[in-house]
């Protein structure tokens, strides 16, 4: 099989990139009151309640659950006691978070989880919770 010269340059561009990028497994705590943890891997999922145009936040609940998502297994149904609605809301999350991550590996998704339950914790070692 024949490459072009374009196509090589293209395959080395993008295997370039995919080994120098790096994922952003980080997570801070970003604000007191009430509790803000900051995921930059999630700031596709800012709204503008959560979003100040440079820095994603998540209520330390919602930065629980989705630390929870990363390590989780796909929802079955039988995890809900077979209620669909409840099981159909808790796969499209899981699916959405877990798509947004396509590119990651399991150990990135896992330090991306430890490093929102440490942010939460730092959050409760200084005093505030939510």
């Amino acid at each position: 099989m024949k490459i072009t010269k374009r196509q090589l340059r293209r395959l080395i561009r993008e295997e370039y990139r995919r080994i120098l990028n790096e994922n952003d497994t980080s997570a801070s705590v970003g604000d007191w009151d009430p509790i803000r943890i900051e995921i930059p891997a999630l700031a596709a999922f800012a709204t503008e309640q959560n979003f100040d145009g440079e820095k994603a936040w998540f209520s330390d609940v919602e930065a629980g659950s989705v630390s929870e998502i990363l390590v989780a297994d796909k929802p079955t149904i039988e995890d809900y006691s077979y209620e669909e609605d409840e099981w159909q809301k808790a796969l499209d999350t899981w699916e959405k978070v877990h798509n947004h991550l396509s590119g990651w590996d399991t150990d990135e998704k896992e330090e991306l989880a430890n490093s929102i339950e440490e942010a939460k914790a730092e959050a409760e070692d200084q005093g505030y919770t939510s």
